[in-house]
């Protein structure tokens, strides 16, 4: 999106095409707000007035905004403001367009500002026109296109009723009757013109808003203004945030707060780019539930990739669903056990005994003897597991029984760290085909 020299984008120029100056001239922004007039107009303004907090903003770029603002010419750029009264005396300025030059006034001392004030903006109109100007400065764009997107969506009664825009998205884009999301098939309706509305006022496709939000719900709420466009995996970005690893580190990890930020941390001090970034996410994702293997995927991330890379069998994705239909399973036979002592324990009062009800309580007792066992087995497998080997079961018991870690288990049995991963993902895989092989997933 090309930048203008004036500093608005050519999307925020085309927002306030057409303008005239305001026929209300007279009248004063209280009496504007209070006969609820939509118009705008060109004021001086009280920075103290103001809101500034709401900006993702580059620290860099306000800085560079104050050296040139202290020049003779000053601020030649207005802010695009809405007016809202905080009481009745009072009013307040949300920044629409200007966050960087709102602060490098600040910066610079300023008490008043050149402002263009927009009358009779709604909360949700006030972020529609934010999403359509956050590229004033690339660097912070996709946080704030992403945060404001949010913030309007949270406007709506389907924010009210639990939904998020993921699901409004997922909604449009499969043509669905909204009935898995507690819609009728006229509030699906609805809901799918308003993010059809959102692609034509945002100047994106729903694709697009589907990729942005879903990595936003993913996330830690504190990572999203970390994310800084122009990082990547290039030398010259080191350090740097990008939206292509933060939705690489956050998807897999959804909800997963703390090691999504112990993975950034990792990923930014190795400069992985986006692609090792996924990989290593879905690595924890598939162990998280194991600590241990979990600090050693983090603090030896070389290691883990150089073993992920080499397995011919795509493990970034099949290894994430081999474990969730390993969990599928076990709940399975937990529900089972339950389902069949609630059977054999239960209320209703007792049937005489017969040689017929003997048989089916002494079947019901092996069978639930039976459960049992693999529901302790499903725990400590490998101890008793047919398939893996026996360096397998040995690395196991150290590794997750007697919390070894990797460099105590390669001096006691001379392996590398790197054959000691690529044994305990062997393990795992034989564990999933056995117990397939029994018909137990």
């Amino acid at each position: 999106m090309q930048e203008r020299g004036d500093g608005l984008t050519t999307s925020t120029k085309n927002a306030y095409a057409g303008l005239e100056l305001s026929p209300y001239a007279n009248l004063s922004p209280q009496e504007l707000l209070r006969l609820e007039i939509k118009t705008e107009r060109v004021e001086q303004i009280a920075l103290n007035q103001i809101v500034v907090d709401a900006g993702i903003t580059d620290d860099q770029h306000v800085t560079a905004l104050a050296e040139s603002m202290s020049g003779p010419r000053g601020q030649l750029s207005s802010l695009i403001v809405r007016a809202r009264t905080v009481d009745q005396d009072s009013i307040n300025y949300d920044v629409i367009d200007g966050f960087h030059r709102a602060k490098a006034l600040l910066q610079l001392g300023k008490s008043t500002c050149v402002g263009k004030v927009v009358y009779g903006c709604s909360d949700e109109e006030l972020f529609d026109l934010r999403v359509l100007a956050a590229n004033s400065v690339r660097s912070v764009s996709f946080s704030r296109i992403a945060t404001w997107m949010q913030s309007s969506f949270r406007q709506t009664p389907w924010y009210v009723r639990g939904l998020s825009l993921v699901q409004i998205c997922t909604l449009q884009m499969t043509g669905g009757k909204g009935s898995r999301l507690g819609l009728t098939p006229e509030e699906a309706k609805q809901a799918q013109e308003w993010i059809e509305e959102k692609v034509r006022r945002w100047s994106r496709p729903v694709s697009a808003i589907f990729n942005i939000a879903r990595a936003y719900e993913a996330a830690d709420p504190n990572l999203i203004y970390q994310v800084r466009v122009g990082g990547g995996g290039s030398h010259g970005k080191h350090g740097e945030l990008s939206p292509a690893r933060f939705s690489a580190i956050v998807v897999p990890l959804a909800g997963e707060f703390d090691l999504q930020r112990r993975l950034v941390e990792v990923v930014l001090k190795h400069n992985f780019v986006a692609k090792d970034a996924e990989i290593l996410a879905k690595a924890v994702a598939f162990v998280k539930e194991i600590p241990r293997l979990v600090d050693e995927i983090i603090a030896n991330p070389d290691i883990a990739l150089e073993t992920l890379r080499n397995d011919h069998a795509e493990p970034s994705k099949s290894q994430i669903n081999e474990y969730q239909t390993l969990q599928v399973g076990r709940k399975s036979l937990t529900t089972i056990y339950r389902r069949e002592r609630r059977s054999k324990n239960g209320s209703p009062p007792p049937k005489p005994v017969t040689v017929e009800s003997a048989n089916q309580d002494r079947r019901l007792d092996t069978r639930i003897e039976e459960l049992e066992r693999q529901l302790e087995t499903a725990v400590l497998w490998w101890r008793n597991s047919e398939k893996i080997s026996e360096t397998e079961r040995e690395i196991m018991v150290r590794f997750i029984e007697k919390t070894e870690n990797l460099e105590e288990i390669s001096t006691a049995m001379s392996l590398t760290p790197f054959q000691i991963l690529q044994f305990i993902q062997l393990a795992y895989r034989k564990y999933f085909i056995e117990l397939r092989g029994k018909n137990i997933l």
